[in-house]
């Protein structure tokens, strides 16, 4: 019983290890993670993205880059 009990606790461990990276999408109340944008002016918009601690720079840049692209034809 112990033992079943110690297996069971070390595959939730072993899977909760496993996150992944913060997929582009919006941040929402649920989670902080993703862009969020504002309007400074007429043609001028601060685009932020928060990734989680699976999230590469590049990634993060990636999706700056990608959110700034999205506004731009908007």
């Amino acid at each position: 019983m112990i033992r079943n009990a110690m297996i069971a606790l070390a595959a939730a461990a072993g899977l909760a290890a496993c996150a992944t990276s913060t997929p582009y999408g919006p941040a929402t109340g649920k989670s902080p993670y993703g862009f969020s944008d504002q309007r400074i002016e007429e043609n001028r918009y601060r685009v932020v993205f928060r990734g989680n601690s699976s999230t590469t720079r590049e990634a993060v840049e990636t999706y700056l880059l990608y959110r700034a692209a999205e506004l731009t034809v908007e």
